[in-house]
């Protein structure tokens, strides 16, 4: 007979069209369960929204993430990471990993490498698989986020990290859906934007700065910081468009060899009430959100009309880590140190060298 915690699960998942994670029997995994979330013990308020539960914080108090965008991204968690202000969990924007399909029956794959090197899922978030020259897989929410794997016996799944440089993402700007070029459709035009800032970021503020406003006319670069210790640097970044009063906040990915060992850590912890997040990852965003630098943003984020975060390799990892966090509501340590309070929308200043 099928355990309670199972047929819980089962019950969760299936309501929003998911297989349950957990195996059958797996009582150890309850209190790490009843925390993740997916079981929703709030009701829709008609607007896709969930209503917040007593025990929640107040919605209209703090900001949310209205999109994400990831390049390249690291699985982050055991679990797919979902979006608790959304009533389908996912949220919107685009995980774009890219591959080459070759063989005499299209039977094998090469991949960036970084998409498959934890082997954990990713978040709910619309997915696409992009091509070069052929049309590329889109998955509508909940996404595919436990592609890239191999899908039947016969077929081959190949790591590539040629695949995982900027000039492979460049693909985006002749995306094609079914034979239909979507460059400039949603979601795919705002990916194609935030491209320039999730490769970029890795450089200094000036090349940044002046990359920024040839690629993005309109935004500038309104705050940043740099998270350091000892040798490795982990700069982030906010951008607001000055019409919109839009901001994009942009995490960088791995960029000295000590950051390596953060990936290799991937035993399971619980990450703003989230089980089974990758250790590393989550070390690595505390340490963030706990320096004093992180407060200065905070105050900047609060003036931002919305929020997209942007991310590539490591960074879009950090993004969903991130975005699960602020829209999880979760009374946790986590989220009221990541937390910020939402205030008129305002033009911020940009930053200087």
């Amino acid at each position: 007979m099928a355990s309670k915690v199972f047929m819980m699960c089962m019950a969760a998942f299936s309501s929003v069209g998911l297989d349950c994670p957990l195996q059958e029997g797996a009582e150890k995994e309850l209190s790490s369960f009843l925390q993740f979330g997916v079981a929703r013990g709030s009701e829709a308020n008609g607007s896709g929204h969930l209503e917040e539960s007593n025990k929640s914080l107040p919605r209209k108090q703090y900001g949310v993430v209205s999109r994400l965008y990831t390049y390249g991204a690291v699985g982050a968690s055991k679990y797919p990471l979902p979006n608790k202000q959304s009533l389908q969990n996912c949220f919107q924007g685009l995980r774009t990993y890219t591959e080459r399909i070759f063989g005499v029956n299209r039977e094998s794959r090469q991949v960036d490498a970084a998409s498959l090197f934890t082997g954990y899922p990713h978040a709910m978030v619309p997915t696409l698989a992009l091509h070069e020259a052929e049309d590329s897989t889109y998955t509508e929410c909940p996404g595919a986020f436990l592609e890239p794997q191999q899908h039947e016996a016969g077929t081959a799944i190949y790591q590539d990290w040629p695949l995982h440089h900027e000039d492979h993402y460049r693909w985006l700007d002749r995306v094609r859906v079914h034979g239909k070029h979507v460059s400039k459709d949603e979601p795919f035009a705002s990916a194609i934007r935030f491209r320039a800032l999730a490769f970029k970021a890795y450089d200094e503020i000036y090349n940044f700065k002046t990359y920024m406003r040839k690629a993005m006319p309109g935004w500038s670069v309104v705050g940043h910081a740099d998270f350091s210790q000892g040798t490795d640097h982990d700069p982030v970044w906010l951008a607001q468009h000055s019409n919109s009063l839009d901001c994009a906040v942009v995490f960088t990915g791995t960029n000295s060899a000590i950051e390596f060992s953060e990936t290799i850590d991937r035993k399971g912890t619980l990450f703003c009430g989230f089980p089974e997040v990758h250790q590393g990852y989550a070390r690595e965003l505390r340490s963030m959100m706990a320096d004093h630098k992180w407060k200065k943003l905070q105050a900047k984020l609060s003036k931002c009309n919305s929020l997209s975060v942007v991310g590539h390799s490591l960074g879009g990892a950090l993004a969903e880590l991130f975005s699960a966090c602020v829209n999880s509501r979760n009374n946790h340590l986590d989220f009221n140190r990541i937390k910020w309070e939402v205030a008129k929308p305002e033009a911020l200043p940009p930053v200087h060298p």
